[in-house]
């Protein structure tokens, strides 16, 4: 295994900027991108990577397969002076303009879905992707966030209309597989999908909620706090800054993805836009009443450690995440952020298998990973275990899961 970066053994201080040279060329190569795109670091300073070093280029399309960066890494590579091999200079470039003609047709889409809302005087409000672009967020490289679907959120009590009103758009639901009782009654979202005249799948998840149903408040006063702009003469609703880190957050949480440096620089550009106005006393105080400051805590520290983004002492300190998490979580971002072998499927550290390390660092209390997945629906069993949601197998596995759920966790760990 080819090197990682790693702390200097029994310091707890933060890995200065000499920790790039600890990584293996590849990886160097995907964090340049990234702070390019962020405006960190000087592109130039790549070109001494691809002159003097052996790139395995198939390494590092894996790693920026897995960051979700080929679009930025078009751009990046177009101000270096070393030429590229062509063959990697081409799939760079066919995956830009994808991405680019992709997000744009995804933009145009929400329009007409948010027009439609607004016709009806329904609150949509774009998540994630969606909201970045109609947001402007990445100001100049907006072009280059790259957007796979369209995700809304609407209240609760609009869905059965909105429902109605997408399928009138010529939408159909898209369960996955699962019985759409599952995601409207222990689920937060349903997806809906339609084949476009352009030749592109339109997928657009429905949200009502940030995150699966709960027994705590979760940004009870989101809806208070949305505000409205006017965007090429469409009025959209959008989250609060502080509300946008909260759903983020939740959202790396649920699939797992906490070391994608496209989500990192999500943060990055949201608190450059908006950081000298974030009300950091109301994300501290809804991150300790819906129990989620180890999970914003995380999304941050590897904002801060990898791109030098600009979090406030107080806010990591308030968060109040004990010492020793505090290391596991950093030495967990350092030791596989740019892992050799990263998302492989056959892999010790696939993307399931870092969920599951991940998933004990970004919880509140030390029982809480337990319960959630003991507590979680079949589906979302069967879901992460591939297996069939509704045969006799996955019955009999999760009326089991009090003893297979903690076997297979053991079996990562150990791997």
């Amino acid at each position: 295994m080819r090197s990682k970066i790693r702390l200097p053994r029994g310091s707890n201080s933060m890995p200065g900027p000499d920790f790039k040279q600890a990584l293996y060329p590849e990886a160097g190569l995907i964090l340049q991108v990234a702070r390019y795109v962020v405006s960190r670091d000087d592109p130039a300073e790549a070109d001494r990577l691809i002159k003097y070093s052996n790139i395995r280029w198939e390494e590092f399309n894996r790693l920026i397969f897995y960051h979700e960066l080929f679009s930025y890494g078009y751009a990046f590579f177009r101000e270096l002076s070393e030429a590229l091999p062509k063959e990697e200079a081409k799939l760079l470039s066919d995956k830009y303009y994808e991405c680019v003609s992709y997000s744009f047709c995804l933009i145009e889409e929400f329009k007409r879905i948010a027009g439609m809302c607004n016709e009806q005087e329904i609150m949509c409000v774009p998540l994630k992707g969606t909201a970045f672009l109609m947001d402007n967020m990445y100001a100049e490289k907006s072009y280059l966030r790259p957007m796979g679907d369209i995700d809304i959120l609407v209240r609760k009590a609009d869905f059965p209309l909105v429902e109605a009103k997408m399928e009138s758009l010529g939408y159909e639901k898209d369960p996955v597989g699962l019985k759409e009782g599952y995601w409207k009654n222990k689920g937060y979202h349903l997806g809906f999908r339609r084949q476009g005249d352009d030749g592109f799948s339109y997928l657009v998840e429905v949200h009502w909620a940030l995150d699966y149903p709960r027994n705590r408040s979760m940004v009870s006063s989101l809806w208070e706090r949305i505000h409205k702009v006017n965007v090429e003469g469409l009025p959209v609703c959008f989250l609060s800054p502080e509300d946008t880190l909260f759903s983020l957050a939740l959202h790396q949480r649920r699939f797992g993805k906490m070391l994608c440096l496209k989500n990192s620089c999500d943060v990055a550009f949201l608190i450059g836009k908006y950081g000298s106005g974030l009300d950091w006393d109301y994300l501290l105080q809804e991150a300790d009443a819906g129990e989620m400051r180890l999970t914003l805590y995380c999304m941050l520290m590897q904002a801060k450690i990898l791109l030098d983004t600009p979090i406030p002492f107080f806010v990591l300190k308030e968060l109040k995440v004990p010492g020793y998490k505090r290391w596991l979580i950093k030495q967990f971002i350092l030791r596989y952020a740019f892992a050799y072998g990263l998302g492989l499927p056959g892999s010790k550290i696939n993307i399931k298998s870092l969920y599951l390390k991940n998933h004990f660092l970004i919880y509140d209390t030390i029982w809480e990973p337990f319960i959630a997945a003991l507590n979680a629906p079949k589906e979302q069993f069967s879901k992460f275990y591939g297996l069939d949601a509704y045969n006799e197998k996955t019955a009999l596995l999760y009326f089991l899961r009090f003893f297979y759920i903690p076997l297979k966790s053991m079996l990562v760990w150990l791997r």
